[in-house]
């Protein structure tokens, strides 16, 4: 499979059926388990809402983010819009994403095939990953981004298979373009990066003397035709840019809304080194076995490594310690870096079983030590010395855990069968069984945004029911949920932030008035601790003051954690608000309250019949 002239082919790469089935099958496990899967959640609550507006024009009407800020991922809308009028979208989101995470093994693993390496080195490529922080690269971005069906996420997989098939080279130039192409169709983001890899493979392709014209014409008619259908409507409605400073805008943008995105010097030193650890040795693996790499295989990595680290290097420079465009910093050229981490997993791995750049029994041991570093690591998650451990999503990963260790079973059985070393399969089995447990709550050393609690997403549920299509609501400001969940327009909440700084001062606006603060930056970090900090300055707030900003906006129901005394004829739910005020009556409360099970008690007041209309 992909033998090169010359290249000496190990027994090992002989194909075994079951083995690559089951192999595969493992690497899918595994990627579920430490990344999971997720609907509705994070950044779903950001795309599906311009969807939601779209085939209900009644819904969020008064929305000012969902009405007066552009939206511009176009196909992926159209996507959501048809899947929501036919009722689909949940179960055909679930399985395009897990077409998605298979879709990306098999190009994982026709990589390690161009590379000369077997499903063992395959494997050895995928632990390494999920090592490596999940997958997750500078900017703390990976390829299944937040484990949901994103646009982000299906650019993401066809731009790792735009660089396979250039790998490849050949008659897969071709799909290569129409894979990056894919990718452009689906973000925007990917339309400038898709064209700068496609243009420098081409060039390095003829300077090198390989260029077969009709190949790259079929791809690169493939990649226009496919971008268009994006880039044409995003280029006619972006915002002119400059309408505030650009220090205002890396102040709101960057530092205090998308630092662990934006911000270098805000990301933790295990993101630093999750990345770049393997760097090293997938270095080391191309110069010591030149020969080794097939031409186009060189060519796709030295175009890759180009491309992706010259925009790092540029964005790191003067989009991290210096800010000289406004433009450059939406760009967000760190959502690139998984595909340097990936390669260079895949490199590594290639180096260290197929080229044996180090004895099996001395990986035998470094995987030992692996193992038991991560141990000592998912001991101390689940004492809860880790902020956010993997025991708080243990039980719907139950099933999840029980399907890995039937597919090691599996795997064991079929590698005895071909007389391999069990100590190496063993040592890896312990190693993709702890990762797995680790990966429980995807805990990876970093900052996990925070989601609402069950009882909010079941109050957004009661305002759904309950309250008219048009009803503004003032939430906290920290929640993520309303727009979705409850379908009700948001005042403004801190997850719906603009792209573009002609909408950034409304924004803040809205926001600095819920707050009460009119510097935000005054808040801390990181995210998690933004996101407090919004909920506890919110639940503080002094109810005049609330009443006010909501006369001005026209805001018809204001949403607490709190009950507010003097409010009670305004108190039109949910039920848990009457109960907690039924068994707790004339108790005053300045901050969050709970009842007797400890889960938070929300209060919706309507203006109209409340304080407001006294």
């Amino acid at each position: 499979m992909f033998d090169r002239p010359g290249a000496p082919v190990p027994t090992a790469t002989r194909i075994h059926p079951a083995q690559e089935a089951l192999s595969l099958a493992l690497g899918v496990a595994l990627t579920l388990c430490v990344i999971g899967y997720t609907f509705g959640r994070s950044n779903h609550t950001v795309y599906l809402a311009d969807a939601i507006r779209a085939v209900d024009p009644s819904l969020l009407a008064r929305d000012w983010y969902t009405t007066k800020t552009l939206q511009y991922h176009s196909v992926y809308g159209w996507m959501t819009r048809l899947l929501l009028r036919w009722n689909l979208i949940e179960p055909a989101f679930a399985l395009l994403y897990a077409g998605l995470v298979i879709a990306l093994h098999l190009g994982i693993r026709v990589f390690i095939a161009i590379l000369g390496g077997n499903w063992q080195t395959y494997l050895l490529a995928v632990v390494l990953f999920m090592v490596s922080a999940g997958g997750t690269g500078l900017g703390v971005y990976s390829i299944l981004q937040d484990g949901s069906f994103l646009p982000s996420n299906v650019a993401a997989v066809a731009t790792w298979w735009g660089i396979v098939l250039l790998a490849a080279g050949g008659g897969a130039v071709g799909p290569a373009g129409f894979a990056l192409g894919i990718a452009s169709l689906f973000h925007i983001n990917y339309c400038p990066f898709t064209w700068l890899l496609w243009a420098a493979a081409m060039v390095v392709a003829f300077l090198s003397g390989k260029f077969n014209a009709r190949s790259w014409a079929i791809g690169s008619i493939g990649l226009v035709l496919l971008t268009l259908p994006n880039a044409i409507p995003a280029a006619m409605h972006l915002p002119a840019t400059g309408v505030v400073s650009m220090d205002v805008f890396v102040q709101l943008y960057v530092k205090l809304r998308h630092p662990h995105h934006l911000d270098p010097r805000n990301w933790p030193l295990a993101l630093w080194i999750s990345f770049f650890w393997t760097m090293p040795l997938a270095l080391y693996a191309i110069a010591s076995y030149p020969a080794r790499l097939s031409p186009n295989m060189r060519r796709s990595i030295g175009v890759t490594y180009l491309v992706v680290m010259g925009g790092v290097f540029m964005a790191l420079i003067f989009a991290g310690i210096f800010f000289v465009s406004e433009r450059l910093v939406q760009a967000s050229l760190y959502r690139f870096s998984p595909f340097i981490l990936l390669m260079n997993c895949c490199l590594t791995a290639w180096w260290l079983w197929d080229m044996k750049g180090l004895t099996r029994s001395t990986i035998s041991s470094l995987l030992g030590t692996l193992v038991l570093i991560i141990t000592v690591v998912a001991v101390l998650a689940r004492v809860g010395l880790f902020p956010a451990g993997p025991g708080a999503f243990l039980a719907p990963r139950f099933a999840t855990l029980i399907v890995l260790a039937m597919l090691f079973t599996l795997v064991l059985f079929a590698w005895k069968l071909a007389r391999s070393e069990n100590n190496i399969v063993l040592t890896l089995a312990g190693v993709v069984c702890l990762i797995a447990i680790v990966g429980w709550g995807r805990y990876n050393g970093l900052a996990i945004i925070p989601e609402d609690p069950p009882a909010y997403y079941a109050t957004c549920a009661w305002i759904r029911n309950n309250t008219p299509k048009d009803a503004l609501i003032m939430v906290p400001p920290q929640e993520q949920a309303e727009r979705i969940y409850g379908q009700r327009s948001v005042l403004i909440n801190f997850k719906g932030v603009p792209q573009f700084s002609a909408e950034l001062p409304e924004w803040k606006r809205r926001l600095s008035a819920v707050l009460g603060l009119d510097d935000l930056n005054t808040l801390p970090q990181p995210f998690p601790s933004t996101l407090e900090a919004i909920g506890l300055r919110y639940d503080r707030r002094d109810p005049s003051a609330l009443l006010n900003v909501a006369g001005y906006y026209g805001v018809d129901y204001i949403l607490t954690r709190r009950p507010i005394s003097g409010w009670e004829a305004g108190l039109v739910g949910p039920p848990a608000a009457f109960e907690y005020l039924k068994s707790r009556p004339n108790i005053p409360a300045d901050g969050p309250v709970a009842d007797a099970t400890g889960t938070p008690v929300y209060f919706i007041y309507h203006l109209t019949r409340g304080p407001a209309s006294r």
